[in-house]
Protein backbone atom coordinates (compact mmCIF):
# COMPACT_ATOMS: atom_id res chain seq x y z
CA UNK A 1 0.00 0.00 0.00
CA UNK A 2 1.41 3.38 -0.78
CA UNK A 3 2.88 5.47 2.28
CA UNK A 4 0.93 8.39 1.47
CA UNK A 5 -2.34 6.02 1.50
CA UNK A 6 -1.93 4.22 4.29
CA UNK A 7 -0.99 8.03 6.48
CA UNK A 8 -4.14 9.06 4.91
CA UNK A 9 -6.35 6.07 5.96
CA UNK A 10 -4.45 6.05 9.54
CA UNK A 11 -5.70 9.45 10.23
CA UNK A 12 -9.05 9.24 9.08
CA UNK A 13 -9.30 5.88 11.56
CA UNK A 14 -6.94 7.74 14.62
CA UNK A 15 -9.83 10.78 13.96
CA UNK A 16 -12.99 9.05 14.17
CA UNK A 17 -11.52 6.90 16.73
CA UNK A 18 -10.28 9.58 18.96
CA UNK A 19 -14.21 11.43 18.53
CA UNK A 20 -16.14 8.48 19.31
CA UNK A 21 -13.62 7.88 22.52
CA UNK A 22 -14.54 11.80 23.34
CA UNK A 23 -17.83 11.55 22.14
CA UNK A 24 -18.63 8.61 24.54
CA UNK A 25 -16.36 10.17 27.17
CA UNK A 26 -18.28 13.54 27.37
CA UNK A 27 -21.73 12.22 27.27
CA UNK A 28 -21.68 9.15 29.65
CA UNK A 29 -19.05 10.54 31.98
CA UNK A 30 -17.75 14.00 31.88
CA UNK A 31 -15.90 13.68 34.94
CA UNK A 32 -12.73 12.28 33.47
CA UNK A 33 -12.34 15.06 30.80
CA UNK A 34 -12.63 17.90 33.81
CA UNK A 35 -10.24 15.82 36.15
CA UNK A 36 -7.88 16.35 32.94
CA UNK A 37 -8.49 19.91 32.78
CA UNK A 38 -10.13 19.63 29.50
CA UNK A 39 -12.78 22.66 28.92
CA UNK A 40 -16.09 22.02 28.01
CA UNK A 41 -17.97 25.20 27.88
CA UNK A 42 -18.11 25.14 23.60
CA UNK A 43 -20.51 22.30 23.69
CA UNK A 44 -23.83 22.11 23.72
CA UNK A 45 -23.77 20.51 27.43
CA UNK A 46 -24.04 22.76 30.52
CA UNK A 47 -23.18 20.81 33.75
CA UNK A 48 -23.86 21.56 36.99
CA UNK A 49 -21.17 21.85 39.80
CA UNK A 50 -19.82 18.97 41.23
CA UNK A 51 -21.04 19.64 44.60
CA UNK A 52 -24.58 19.74 43.59
CA UNK A 53 -24.45 16.22 41.57
CA UNK A 54 -26.26 13.38 44.02
CA UNK A 55 -23.79 10.58 44.31
CA UNK A 56 -24.36 7.67 42.29
CA UNK A 57 -26.20 9.64 39.70
CA UNK A 58 -26.21 8.54 36.18
CA UNK A 59 -24.44 10.98 34.02
CA UNK A 60 -27.98 12.22 32.61
CA UNK A 61 -29.00 13.69 35.49
CA UNK A 62 -25.41 16.08 35.64
CA UNK A 63 -26.88 18.46 32.78
CA UNK A 64 -27.43 22.58 33.92
CA UNK A 65 -30.56 23.56 33.42
CA UNK A 66 -32.64 20.29 34.13
CA UNK A 67 -33.01 21.96 37.63
CA UNK A 68 -35.72 24.46 36.02
CA UNK A 69 -37.89 21.34 34.43
CA UNK A 70 -40.48 19.15 35.66
CA UNK A 71 -41.51 16.61 33.68
CA UNK A 72 -45.25 15.69 34.19
CA UNK A 73 -45.96 12.32 33.44
CA UNK A 74 -50.00 11.48 33.20
CA UNK A 75 -50.97 7.97 33.23
CA UNK A 76 -54.17 5.92 34.49
CA UNK A 77 -54.95 3.31 37.08
CA UNK A 78 -56.03 0.50 33.90
CA UNK A 79 -52.58 1.14 32.75
CA UNK A 80 -49.87 2.46 35.56
CA UNK A 81 -48.80 -1.32 36.78
CA UNK A 82 -47.55 -2.43 33.31
CA UNK A 83 -46.28 0.98 31.75
CA UNK A 84 -45.19 3.17 34.34
CA UNK A 85 -42.36 0.65 36.48
CA UNK A 86 -39.67 0.29 33.69
CA UNK A 87 -39.60 4.32 33.92
CA UNK A 88 -38.60 4.31 37.48
CA UNK A 89 -35.05 2.67 36.43
CA UNK A 90 -34.25 4.41 33.09
CA UNK A 91 -36.03 7.83 32.36
CA UNK A 92 -36.93 8.86 35.51
CA UNK A 93 -33.45 8.90 36.82
CA UNK A 94 -32.68 11.49 34.18
CA UNK A 95 -35.17 14.13 35.04
CA UNK A 96 -34.41 16.24 37.87
CA UNK A 97 -38.00 16.57 38.70
CA UNK A 98 -41.07 14.68 38.12
CA UNK A 99 -44.81 14.66 39.24
CA UNK A 100 -47.09 11.75 38.45
CA UNK A 101 -50.83 12.17 37.71
CA UNK A 102 -53.43 9.81 37.49
CA UNK A 103 -57.12 9.31 38.00
CA UNK A 104 -56.53 7.36 41.62
CA UNK A 105 -54.00 9.02 44.25
CA UNK A 106 -51.30 6.33 45.88
CA UNK A 107 -47.81 5.21 46.35
CA UNK A 108 -46.59 3.05 43.76
CA UNK A 109 -43.58 1.47 44.45
CA UNK A 110 -41.95 4.37 46.82
CA UNK A 111 -43.24 7.39 43.69
CA UNK A 112 -46.03 9.35 44.64
CA UNK A 113 -49.02 9.63 42.17
CA UNK A 114 -51.49 12.38 41.95
CA UNK A 115 -55.53 12.35 41.59
CA UNK A 116 -55.68 14.75 38.38
CA UNK A 117 -59.23 14.38 38.77
CA UNK A 118 -59.65 15.18 42.51
CA UNK A 119 -60.47 19.21 42.83
CA UNK A 120 -62.76 18.76 39.89
CA UNK A 121 -66.59 19.70 41.03
CA UNK A 122 -68.27 16.43 42.80
CA UNK A 123 -71.84 17.47 41.00
CA UNK A 124 -69.70 16.93 37.24
CA UNK A 125 -68.15 14.12 38.20
CA UNK A 126 -71.94 12.69 40.14
CA UNK A 127 -73.73 13.07 36.49
CA UNK A 128 -71.32 12.86 33.41
CA UNK A 129 -71.13 8.48 33.06
CA UNK A 130 -67.37 9.29 31.91
CA UNK A 131 -67.05 9.42 35.55
CA UNK A 132 -68.53 6.00 36.60
CA UNK A 133 -65.61 4.73 36.16
CA UNK A 134 -63.51 7.17 38.56
CA UNK A 135 -66.21 6.93 41.01
CA UNK A 136 -65.93 2.52 40.95
CA UNK A 137 -62.31 3.56 41.35
CA UNK A 138 -62.47 5.76 44.12
CA UNK A 139 -64.38 3.40 46.19
CA UNK A 140 -62.66 0.00 45.17
CA UNK A 141 -59.24 1.01 44.45
CA UNK A 142 -56.81 -0.14 41.80
CA UNK A 143 -56.93 -3.78 43.04
CA UNK A 144 -60.75 -3.85 42.71
CA UNK A 145 -61.13 -3.35 38.92
CA UNK A 146 -61.51 -6.24 36.91
CA UNK A 147 -58.78 -8.39 34.55
CA UNK A 148 -59.85 -6.67 31.08
CA UNK A 149 -60.02 -2.97 32.90
CA UNK A 150 -56.53 -3.61 33.54
CA UNK A 151 -55.54 -3.97 30.44
CA UNK A 152 -55.64 -1.14 27.83
CA UNK A 153 -54.23 -3.35 24.75
CA UNK A 154 -58.03 -5.39 25.20
CA UNK A 155 -59.53 -1.96 23.64
CA UNK A 156 -59.09 -1.39 20.02
CA UNK A 157 -58.74 1.93 19.00
CA UNK A 158 -61.22 3.73 16.43
CA UNK A 159 -61.03 6.71 14.50
CA UNK A 160 -61.78 8.24 17.77
CA UNK A 161 -59.60 6.46 20.01
CA UNK A 162 -60.75 3.67 22.33
CA UNK A 163 -63.76 5.28 23.35
CA UNK A 164 -65.10 1.97 24.47
CA UNK A 165 -62.09 2.20 27.38
CA UNK A 166 -63.76 3.85 30.40
CA UNK A 167 -60.23 4.77 31.08
CA UNK A 168 -59.48 6.40 27.79
CA UNK A 169 -62.80 8.07 28.38
CA UNK A 170 -61.77 9.12 31.75
CA UNK A 171 -58.52 10.42 30.38
CA UNK A 172 -59.44 13.27 28.29
CA UNK A 173 -60.53 15.04 31.84
CA UNK A 174 -57.33 15.14 33.18
CA UNK A 175 -55.68 17.91 30.99
CA UNK A 176 -56.91 20.90 32.32
CA UNK A 177 -56.89 20.01 35.94
CA UNK A 178 -53.96 18.72 35.61
CA UNK A 179 -52.48 21.79 34.22
CA UNK A 180 -53.81 23.04 37.77
CA UNK A 181 -52.51 20.99 39.69
CA UNK A 182 -48.99 21.26 38.65
CA UNK A 183 -48.89 24.50 39.14
CA UNK A 184 -49.81 24.08 42.62
CA UNK A 185 -47.12 21.74 43.65
CA UNK A 186 -44.50 23.76 40.99
CA UNK A 187 -45.57 27.38 40.54
CA UNK A 188 -41.98 28.42 39.58
CA UNK A 189 -40.68 26.04 37.10
CA UNK A 190 -39.42 27.36 34.06
CA UNK A 191 -40.46 24.47 31.47
CA UNK A 192 -43.28 22.28 31.89
CA UNK A 193 -42.61 18.80 30.21
CA UNK A 194 -46.26 16.45 29.96
CA UNK A 195 -45.16 13.15 28.78
CA UNK A 196 -47.45 9.80 29.10
CA UNK A 197 -45.85 6.02 29.47
CA UNK A 198 -45.28 5.43 26.44
CA UNK A 199 -43.32 8.64 25.68
CA UNK A 200 -39.39 8.17 25.62
CA UNK A 201 -37.68 12.09 25.83
CA UNK A 202 -33.92 11.95 24.93
CA UNK A 203 -33.05 13.76 28.11
CA UNK A 204 -29.78 15.68 26.67
CA UNK A 205 -31.44 16.79 23.61
CA UNK A 206 -34.39 18.24 25.50
CA UNK A 207 -32.19 20.38 27.86
CA UNK A 208 -29.97 21.74 24.82
CA UNK A 209 -32.81 22.70 23.27
CA UNK A 210 -34.70 24.04 25.83
CA UNK A 211 -31.64 26.86 26.65
CA UNK A 212 -32.12 28.21 23.23
CA UNK A 213 -35.75 29.27 24.09
CA UNK A 214 -37.20 32.46 26.12
CA UNK A 215 -38.69 30.35 29.07
CA UNK A 216 -40.23 34.27 29.72
CA UNK A 217 -42.89 34.27 26.85
CA UNK A 218 -46.12 32.27 26.59
CA UNK A 219 -44.90 29.19 24.89
CA UNK A 220 -46.66 25.87 23.70
CA UNK A 221 -44.53 23.97 21.94
CA UNK A 222 -45.44 20.09 20.05
CA UNK A 223 -45.95 17.50 17.49
CA UNK A 224 -48.61 19.07 15.37
CA UNK A 225 -52.44 17.43 15.03
CA UNK A 226 -55.40 18.97 13.48
CA UNK A 227 -58.81 18.48 14.37
CA UNK A 228 -61.15 20.10 12.59
CA UNK A 229 -60.04 23.25 12.53
CA UNK A 230 -58.16 23.04 16.10
CA UNK A 231 -54.34 22.52 15.85
CA UNK A 232 -52.64 21.42 18.67
CA UNK A 233 -49.95 19.34 20.25
CA UNK A 234 -50.70 15.59 20.34
CA UNK A 235 -50.11 14.59 23.74
CA UNK A 236 -48.53 11.75 23.11
CA UNK A 237 -45.29 12.75 21.80
CA UNK A 238 -44.80 15.37 24.57
CA UNK A 239 -45.51 18.81 24.23
CA UNK A 240 -44.07 21.11 26.66
CA UNK A 241 -45.33 25.06 28.19
CA UNK A 242 -43.67 27.82 29.65
CA UNK A 243 -44.26 29.13 33.01
CA UNK A 244 -45.97 31.95 31.54
CA UNK A 245 -48.09 29.57 29.35
CA UNK A 246 -49.44 27.41 32.28
CA UNK A 247 -50.51 30.45 34.63
CA UNK A 248 -52.88 31.73 31.47
CA UNK A 249 -54.21 27.88 30.80
CA UNK A 250 -54.70 27.42 34.29
CA UNK A 251 -55.97 31.18 34.61
CA UNK A 252 -58.60 30.80 31.41
CA UNK A 253 -59.70 27.32 33.25
CA UNK A 254 -60.38 28.06 36.72
CA UNK A 255 -62.15 31.65 35.58
CA UNK A 256 -65.21 29.24 33.85
CA UNK A 257 -65.05 25.67 34.51
CA UNK A 258 -68.06 24.68 33.62
CA UNK A 259 -67.62 26.37 30.08
CA UNK A 260 -64.52 23.92 29.63
CA UNK A 261 -66.35 21.05 31.19
CA UNK A 262 -69.02 20.94 28.79
CA UNK A 263 -65.88 21.79 25.50
CA UNK A 264 -64.99 18.18 26.77
CA UNK A 265 -67.42 16.68 27.42
CA UNK A 266 -68.39 17.23 23.52
CA UNK A 267 -65.00 16.15 22.75
CA UNK A 268 -62.85 12.90 22.54
CA UNK A 269 -59.80 14.71 22.62
CA UNK A 270 -58.43 15.96 26.03
CA UNK A 271 -55.21 17.41 24.47
CA UNK A 272 -56.93 19.00 22.08
CA UNK A 273 -59.72 20.84 24.61
CA UNK A 274 -56.17 21.77 26.17
CA UNK A 275 -54.50 23.67 22.82
CA UNK A 276 -57.90 25.02 22.32
CA UNK A 277 -58.07 26.80 26.26
CA UNK A 278 -54.61 27.95 26.10
CA UNK A 279 -54.77 29.59 22.28
CA UNK A 280 -57.82 31.28 24.01
CA UNK A 281 -55.95 32.82 26.40
CA UNK A 282 -53.10 33.86 24.18
CA UNK A 283 -50.80 31.07 23.84
CA UNK A 284 -50.00 30.49 20.44
CA UNK A 285 -49.11 26.90 19.90
CA UNK A 286 -45.84 26.67 17.69
CA UNK A 287 -44.88 23.57 15.46
CA UNK A 288 -41.77 21.23 17.01
CA UNK A 289 -41.72 18.84 14.67
CA UNK A 290 -39.07 17.06 14.72
CA UNK A 291 -37.74 17.69 17.92
CA UNK A 292 -41.10 16.39 19.30
CA UNK A 293 -42.54 13.84 17.06
CA UNK A 294 -44.98 10.42 17.42
CA UNK A 295 -43.25 8.25 14.85
CA UNK A 296 -41.84 4.52 15.67
CA UNK A 297 -38.13 4.79 15.31
CA UNK A 298 -38.16 1.22 13.56
CA UNK A 299 -40.65 2.93 10.85
CA UNK A 300 -39.14 6.48 10.67
CA UNK A 301 -38.60 8.06 6.72
CA UNK A 302 -35.47 9.88 7.55
CA UNK A 303 -35.84 12.07 4.36
CA UNK A 304 -39.54 12.70 5.53
CA UNK A 305 -40.17 16.61 5.37
CA UNK A 306 -42.69 19.15 6.49
CA UNK A 307 -42.14 22.47 4.95
CA UNK A 308 -38.79 23.29 5.16
CA UNK A 309 -37.88 20.94 8.07
CA UNK A 310 -36.53 17.86 7.61
CA UNK A 311 -36.62 14.92 10.16
CA UNK A 312 -32.82 15.34 10.28
CA UNK A 313 -32.52 19.25 10.65
CA UNK A 314 -31.79 19.40 14.48
CA UNK A 315 -28.72 17.51 13.96
CA UNK A 316 -27.69 18.98 10.86
CA UNK A 317 -27.95 22.28 12.66
CA UNK A 318 -26.25 20.77 15.73
CA UNK A 319 -23.53 20.23 13.47
CA UNK A 320 -23.35 23.26 11.62
CA UNK A 321 -22.65 24.99 15.20
CA UNK A 322 -19.41 23.83 15.41
CA UNK A 323 -16.38 25.74 14.62
CA UNK A 324 -14.00 23.03 12.67
CA UNK A 325 -10.16 24.72 13.35
CA UNK A 326 -11.59 24.85 17.22
CA UNK A 327 -13.28 21.27 17.43
CA UNK A 328 -9.92 19.99 15.89
CA UNK A 329 -7.76 21.80 18.48
CA UNK A 330 -9.68 20.40 21.24
CA UNK A 331 -9.58 17.08 19.19
CA UNK A 332 -5.93 16.94 19.40
CA UNK A 333 -5.93 17.54 23.23
CA UNK A 334 -8.26 15.20 23.97
CA UNK A 335 -5.74 12.59 21.58
CA UNK A 336 -3.37 13.46 24.37
CA UNK A 337 -5.85 12.58 27.15
CA UNK A 338 -6.64 10.17 26.08
CA UNK A 339 -2.96 8.20 25.45
CA UNK A 340 -2.54 9.39 29.36
CA UNK A 341 -5.53 7.95 30.69
CA UNK A 342 -4.65 4.38 28.74
CA UNK A 343 -0.84 4.77 30.17
CA UNK A 344 0.44 5.20 26.61
CA UNK A 345 2.08 7.46 24.42
CA UNK A 346 0.61 8.68 20.96
CA UNK A 347 3.12 7.53 18.46
CA UNK A 348 3.62 8.27 14.75
CA UNK A 349 2.87 5.17 13.06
Amino acid sequence: MPRGLRLSIRNAVLFAVVAAVFVGLYVTNPAPLARLGLSTQHTGFRLRPIEEIEPGAPPCRCLAGAEDVVVVMRTGATEIKDKLPVHFNTTMRCYHDTLIFSDYAEVFQGHQVYDALANVDARLKETNADFAHYLRLQLLGREGLSKDELHSETWESGPVGKNDNPGWRLDKWKFLPMVQETLKLRPDKKWYIFVEPDTYVVWSNMIQWLQTLDPTEASYYGSEVLIGIDVFAHGGSAFVLSNLAMHKGAGIYTSNPEEWHTRTAQHWAGDCILGTALVSAGVPFTWAWPMLQGGNPVELDWEDAKFERRLCKAVFDALEQLHLEDFLLRLHNVDRAVAKLVGERVVDL
